[in-house]
């Protein structure tokens, strides 16, 4: 195989991922019952998207572009009722595929991921607390 076809698999390989990770979109809906306030307050490691108080039926929506690294992560603290919790509302190796739009219901139990077909993916809070 010659130089430069090495060169170019090579740069191939560095280029694709960034072509292909196209911008995410993350949408949170208060789905708590009884008409209860959720703060939701969302943060990755270079950016703090700040605190946003969510009425019952409300929603709150962000978006990036994944790293080319594919680490990216971005997690979440839920305050209601006196409790807080944590969660990864983002990670790359969970989410990149199935995620271009990621839509989760916040429940008492934790997250719910909604997908584009129907059926949905319950997951519990993070082990941490705030």
């Amino acid at each position: 195989m010659s130089l430069l076809v090495k060169n170019v698999l090579l740069l191939w390989l560095f280029l694709v991922p960034l072509v292909i990770n196209g911008k995410k979109y993350v949408r949170i809906h208060n789905d708590l019952d009884g008409g209860v306030n959720l703060l939701v307050h969302c943060k990755s490691k270079d950016d703090d998207l700040g605190p946003h108080v969510l009425g019952q039926g409300q929603f709150y929506e962000f978006s990036f572009t994944p790293n080319w690294v594919g680490n990216t992560l971005f997690f979440c603290s839920f305050q209601f009722d006196g409790t807080c919790h944590r969660f990864d509302i983002y990670k790359d190796h969970r989410d990149y595929v199935y995620c271009g739009h990621c839509d989760w219901s916040v429940h008492r139990n934790g997250p719910c991921r909604h997908f584009n077909a129907p059926g949905h993916d319950c997951l519990p809070w993070n082990q941490q607390t705030c």
